[in-house]
């Protein structure tokens, strides 16, 4: 990482300027974009989630429904200036903090209980085909293929999965052919009802949908990755950062 005069560089163009942050006591390089928070992937991949393939952290990301933006040219030569991607790189994919913490944690934390009320229910919905809307009840939610969802208009119970393919054909209702959904994605077609309600109540919804996955595997003890030789990180860094590059981040 560069000295201070580039991390407080002015802003450019396009109202973007680097920033840090802090994740798991590891820095990370932040854009700051029109004051939202955004963290480079491939930066996140490599300096915290080293035991884990690329391809593992692609298949996370996309069953916690996180989704990256591509930065523009300008933005991508502030985080090349800043370290955070190579000189070399092309692209880069961004995503929030919070998502970043969710990402990291779904990897390096087990499954936690969830500290919310016993009646506590989301009202959820989703598009997929003719919709469908219910209640979400995380107490009954103890597994990736709990029925802890009922359904607002006929009662029945139904696991995430499920849901996101359970519709009712109802009156001024337009069918929407379903965005290619599939068991995996029901946290990128689930959505809360009323999200501008609290941000705790957001919050909690995205802690939700960071359990059960898809497997907590622990990355290697810390001796482990050390372990390895530097030769073989490095490898493993330049295959992160190329395989992001070439693929279409913006899609899941």
């Amino acid at each position: 990482m560069e000295d201070n005069s580039i991390l407080n560089d002015n802003r450019h163009h396009d109202n973007s300027y680097v920033s840090t942050c802090t994740i798991r006591d590891v820095p990370i390089v932040s854009l700051i974009t029109d004051g939202k928070e955004r963290l480079c992937l491939a930066q996140i991949s490599n300096d915290l989630l080293k035991g884990f393939s690329y391809n593992e952290i692609h298949n996370r990301r996309v069953a916690l429904g996180i989704t990256c933006v591509q930065c523009t040219p300008v933005q991508l030569e502030l985080l090349r200036r800043a370290g955070a991607m190579p000189s070399s790189s092309r692209r880069c994919g961004m995503i929030t903090r919070r998502e970043a913490e969710r990402l990291v944690n779904s990897f390096l934390e087990s499954t936690k209980p969830l500290n919310l009320p016993e009646n506590f229910v989301f009202e959820v919905y989703h598009h997929c085909a003719w919709g469908c809307r219910g209640l979400f009840i995380p107490i009954r939610y103890n597994s990736s293929r709990a029925k802890c969802i009922r359904c607002s208009f006929c009662d029945s119970f139904l696991s995430p999965n499920k849901f996101i393919f359970h519709s009712h054909r109802l009156p001024n209702v337009t069918y929407v052919q379903p965005d290619s959904p599939n068991f995996n994605a029901w946290r990128r077609h689930l959505r809360l009802h009323n999200p501008t309600q609290s941000e705790d109540l957001r919050d909690a919804w995205e802690d939700v949908k960071a359990m059960f996955n898809g497997g907590n595997r622990k990355r290697s003890s810390s001796g482990t990755i050390a372990s390895g030789s530097t030769s073989k990180s490095s490898a493993n860094n330049n295959s992160i950062n190329e395989n992001y590059e070439q693929t279409n981040e913006t899609s899941d």
